[in-house]
This record gives structure tokens, C-alpha cells and sequence, in this order.
């Protein structure tokens, strides 16, 4: 059984979770393209750029280790937070080792390398692993366990 990444949305709110998938929607090349969203500052590859740019309810994101695949879509889930307000981000997994070793390392690796984006994060609760936006969005990384 594979593993992917799927990213969810219903309404106001964002779901991000590790399941079983057999659906490829992309090709996971990782050229990089020029890509700044919204004043976020966020510059993404093509696999950014396809799930930013999907209008599926849910989009499955299928790859091998260090494929980019959670860095990606935490990338587009920084974006979604930053252009609507009060959005509800919730990432979740297996177990909260694992969502720090992966999801939360490159939350804080994307947010460290953008001083736009720094800019519209109101704060960020290292205890709590839940940023807080100025518009009012939040986005929180959490285990299901």
C-alpha cells in the first residue's frame, strides 16, 4: 500500500493528513519555477503550483521520500491562510515525532526563509505548534493520537 499526502477542503477549513492513496496527480518534478503568491513571498515548484492551482476538493499527492510533497503542500496551505481570513489550517498524522520530524520542520524552514510571510503571521506557539495570522486564519499541526 502506497502512502500519500492529502490535502482537503471543506468551506472555511483546511485539512492536511497522511492516508492510503493510489491516485497520481502529478508528475513530481521538482524544477523550480518562479512562483510568489499573493505577497506571501512563497516561490514554489511545479508540484506547488499544481496542487495551488487544483480546484478538486481533495488532491492526493503520491512520491518517495523527500519527493516534496508535504513541503509543497504546506506551502500552498501558508498561502490559503494568508489570502482569506479567519481560515482553519489543520495538519494532522500519525504521531507528533513524526509531524516534527517532517510537517513542522518544514513549516518553520518556510516560514524562517520568508520575511513576507513573517510579516502576515501574527505568532506563532511552539508549544501549541499553531500559527496565529493577522486576518484572523490559523494554522495548526497536530496528531490524531
Amino acid at each position: 500500500m502506497k502512502l500519500g499526502l492529502n490535502l482537503h477542503q471543506t468551506k472555511k477549513q483546511w485539512v492536511c493528513s497522511l492516508q492510503p492513496c493510489t491516485l497520481n496527480i502529478s508528475n513530481m518534478n521538482t524544477i523550480t519555477k518562479d512562483l510568489s503568491v499573493k505577497n506571501t513571498g512563497i516561490e514554489g515548484t511545479v508540484l506547488f503550483k499544481q496542487n495551488y492551482n487544483s480546484t478538486a476538493n481533495i488532491v492526493v499527492n503520491q512520491g518517495g521520500t523527500s519527493s516534496g510533497k508535504t513541503y509543497s503542500i504546506i506551502q500552498v496551505l501558508f498561502c490559503k491562510a494568508c489570502e482569506a481570513e479567519k481560515q482553519v489550517i489543520t495538519i494532522v498524522g500519525q504521531d507528533m515525532p513524526n509531524l516534527n520530524a517532517g510537517a513542522v520542520r518544514d513549516a518553520l524552514k518556510i516560514y524562517h526563509s520568508s520575511p513576507a510571510l513573517q510579516s502576515l503571521v501574527k505568532s506563532y506557539n511552539k508549544t501549541e505548534k499553531l500559527f496565529e495570522f493577522y486576518n484572523g486564519s490559523t494554522k495548526y499541526i497536530g496528531s490524531n493520537y
